[in-house]
C-alpha cells in the first residue's frame, strides 16, 4: 500500500497526506475565445426526456444568452474580491479570495431581482499559467472544497482554481430553517421528521414564489455568467463536479455546448436519473460489497458463506432491541435502523473505512461490551460528531427542493408505498427517504424544457466511475457511454473503487495520488491526448483484515474484527 495514504473523510477528521508533484510540463491546447462561443447556446438544446431530441422553448431561451450582463443597460455585474480563509474555521493555513455576485434571481428576467452568488478562489503562483479550473460539490457548497483547494493549488501551481456555491447553499442565499436547524433543536443541525413542517412553513413564508427560481438550470446560468465574467481572453476553463453536481454541469452543457476546454464527471448522475431508482441501485451495490466478503476467507468466518442475509437479520435484530448497549448510543427520534443504515451507507464512500462495514455488523451481532465500546469510539469519528461548519453550509432544503422538482418519478408514486419499500433496503442516502416523506406537501417548481435532456457536445470530458458504486449501474441504465463517445471523451470505471473515484481510487501511480486524482491532472494538462490510465489496472483489493493503526483510530483495538487487540 503506497505510503501515506489515509482517506479524506470529512466525516472522521483525516487527510490524504501524499501530495506529491505532478508533471511540470506545459502543453500548449486548443483555447476557446469567449467571443466566439455566443452563438451556441441555449438555443442548441436537447429537451425530449426520451431522446433528448428538440430544442428548448423559446421564451425560456431567449431569457439569458449566458453573457456576462446581469441585464441590458447596466452592463456586467461587479466583483468585489476579498481576502478570506480557506475553510470557515480558518485551517488549514491558507487564505483565498472571496466575492459575492449579484446575478439574475430568475434567469428569464436579467433585468429583475438579483441573487448574491458567492464565489472562492486561489489564483495561479506559476509564471505559466493556464486558466481556470471550476470545482462544483455534489452538497452546493463549494467551501467544503477548501482543503482540496489548497492541495490542488500545490500540486499544480498553474490554475486559478475557484468553487462557487450552488444558489441556495453556502453563501449564495441558503434555504435554511434556523430554528429546525439550530444545534440546541430536536436533531440539532439534522432535520427530524416532526420538524420539516415548520420548515418548509418557513421556506414559504421567506422565500414565497421565489423558491421556483432556484432550479439546476438558473444554477448552470449562474455559472455559464461567473465563467464568462472572469475568464480572460483566451483562456482555458475547466469543470470538476461529482454527484448531483455532475447533473448540474450536463444542463451548463446544454446551455453551452462548446464554451469550456474540457470537463470531469465524479460519480456521475445522467438527465433522467431520479433519486428512487439511485437508492435501490445503492442497495444493490451495498449487497455487492457484502458479497465480496463472502468469497473473503476471513470476512466470511465472521459473517458466514451469506454475508447479505446475516446483514439483513442483524438489521432486523437491532431494531428489535438484540443490542442495548447500542441502542443507547443513538441519539432520538431515530431508530437502530436508520443510523445503522446511515453509518454503512456513509463509510461505503471511504476506501479505508470499507472494511469496517462487515465488522461493524459483526460486533453487533455478538454485542460483547467491547464491541459496544469499539462501536462507540467509532460514532463521533465516523457519523455523530458535531457537523463541521463546512457542512452546515449545505443545504438540505435545497437538495430536497431540486431531488423533488426535477430527479424524482413522474408522475410521483405513491408516497407512503416508496417509504414502506425504501425503509426495507439497507443501503441508500438519507435525501432520497426524507424526499420520499415530504413530496406530497413540498413546494417544487415546474420543470423546464431542460429537464431530462441530454446535451450535444463534443468537448473533451473525462468521466470516471466508482466499480462499487450505485451510480455507475444508473449511468450504465441511461447509456451514459452512448451519449458521450466522442474522440476526447474518456470514460472510465475504476475497479473497486467507492464513490468518488477521483480520491478514492487508490492503486500505484507514478505521481503517488490515487488513480482517479492521477487522471484528472493529466485531463487539465492536454485533454486532447488520452490519459495514461495504466493504473486503472494497478487498484488495490478490498482488505477485509484491515490496517492495525487504522483499527486503533477507529475502534480503539489494532484487530478490526476482535477485542484486546493492542
Amino acid at each position: 500500500m503506497a505510503a501515506g495514504i489515509w482517506t479524506r473523510s470529512v466525516a472522521a477528521g483525516f487527510a490524504l497526506v501524499c501530495l506529491a508533484a505532478c508533471s511540470g510540463g506545459e502543453t500548449v491546447l486548443g483555447r476557446i475565445d469567449a467571443t466566439d462561443a455566443a452563438d451556441g447556446d441555449e438555443s442548441s438544446v436537447e429537451v425530449d426526456g426520451d431522446d433528448g431530441g428538440g430544442d428548448a422553448d423559446a421564451d425560456d431561451a431567449a431569457g439569458d444568452d449566458g453573457s456576462a450582463d446581469a441585464d441590458d443597460g447596466g452592463g456586467p455585474p461587479v466583483v468585489v474580491w476579498e481576502e478570506c480563509p480557506l475553510r470557515i474555521d480558518g485551517t488549514p493555513p491558507g487564505t483565498a479570495e472571496c466575492a459575492v455576485v449579484e446575478l439574475p434571481l430568475n434567469g428569464t428576467a436579467p433585468d429583475g431581482r438579483t441573487i448574491g452568488i458567492r464565489v472562492q478562489r486561489v489564483r495561479a503562483v506559476s509564471p505559466r499559467r493556464k486558466g481556470q479550473v471550476w470545482l462544483l460539490d455534489g452538497g452546493g457548497a463549494g467551501v467544503v472544497f477548501g482543503q482540496l483547494i489548497q492541495e490542488f493549488a500545490s500540486l499544480d501551481p498553474r490554475w486559478d482554481w475557484y468553487a462557487p456555491d450552488h444558489r441556495g447553499a453556502g453563501g449564495s442565499d441558503r434555504l435554511g430553517c434556523p430554528e429546525q436547524e439550530d444545534l440546541a433543536s430536536e436533531g440539532g443541525f439534522e432535520i427530524t421528521p416532526s420538524e420539516w413542517d415548520g420548515c418548509i412553513a418557513h421556506l414559504r413564508a421567506t422565500w414565497g414564489d421565489d423558491l421556483a427560481h432556484y432550479t439546476t438550470t438558473n444554477a448552470a446560468r449562474d455559472l455559464g455568467t461567473l465563467i464568462e465574467l472572469l475568464r480572460e481572453p483566451g483562456e482555458d476553463v475547466f469543470l470538476f463536479g461529482h454527484s448531483i453536481a455532475t447533473y448540474t454541469i450536463f444542463r451548463y452543457l446544454q446551455l453551452h455546448p462548446d464554451r469550456v476546454t474540457g470537463v470531469v464527471l465524479d460519480t456521475i448522475l445522467p438527465p433522467g436519473t431520479t433519486m428512487p431508482e439511485v437508492a435501490f441501485a445503492d442497495d444493490a451495490n451495498g449487497e455487492t460489497i457484502f458479497g465480496l466478503c463472502g468469497a473473503d476467507p476471513l470476512c466470511s468466518s465472521k459473517l458466514g458463506p451469506d454475508p447479505w442475509a446475516t446483514v439483513t437479520r442483524v438489521f432486523d435484530e437491532l431494531e428489535a432491541g438484540s443490542c442495548p448497549g447500542f441502542s443507547a448510543l443513538l441519539p432520538e427520534p431515530w431508530g437502530e435502523r436508520w443510523w445503522l443504515r446511515r453509518l454503512l451507507f456513509g463509510i461505503s464512500w471511504e476506501w479505508f473505512l470499507r472494511p469496517f462495514m462487515p465488522a461493524v455488523v459483526y460486533r453487533l451481532d455478538r454485542c460483547d461490551a467491547a464491541d459496544v465500546e469499539a462501536v462507540a469510539q467509532m460514532l463521533p469519528l465516523v457519523l455523530l460528531g458535531p457537523p463541521a461548519p463546512e457542512s452546515q453550509q449545505i443545504s438540505d432544503s435545497l437538495l430536497t427542493h431540486v431531488v423533488l422538482s426535477e430527479m424524482w418519478p413522474e408522475p410521483p408514486p405513491d408516497a407512503a408505498t416508496l417509504v414502506a419499500a425504501l425503509d426495507r433496503l439497507l443501503f441508500f442516502p438519507d435525501i432520497v427517504m426524507q424526499a420520499a416523506e415530504k413530496q406530497d406537501r413540498w413546494p417544487t417548481y415546474e420543470r423546464d424544457a431542460y429537464v431530462g435532456g441530454w446535451p450535444t457536445t463534443e468537448v473533451p470530458m473525462l468521466m470516471m466511475e466508482g466499480a462499487l458504486c450505485g451510480a455507475t449501474a444508473v449511468c450504465a441504465a441511461h447509456g451514459l457511454a452512448d451519449h458521450f463517445d466522442g474522440p476526447y471523451q474518456y470514460h472510465y470505471e475504476l475497479p473497486r473503487s467507492p464513490c468518488r473515484p477521483l480520491l478514492q481510487s487508490v492503486a500505484d501511480t507514478p505521481t503517488g495520488l490515487p488513480c482517479g486524482e492521477d487522471l484528472f491532472f493529466q485531463f487539465i494538462d492536454n485533454p486532447l491526448v488520452e490519459p495514461d490510465a495504466s493504473c486503472v489496472d494497478e487498484m488495490y483489493p478490498l482488505d477485509f483484515a484491515g490496517n492495525p493503526d487504522h483499527s486503533m483510530t477507529i475502534f480503539g483495538t489494532s484487530d478490526l474484527w476482535e477485542n484486546g487487540g493492542t
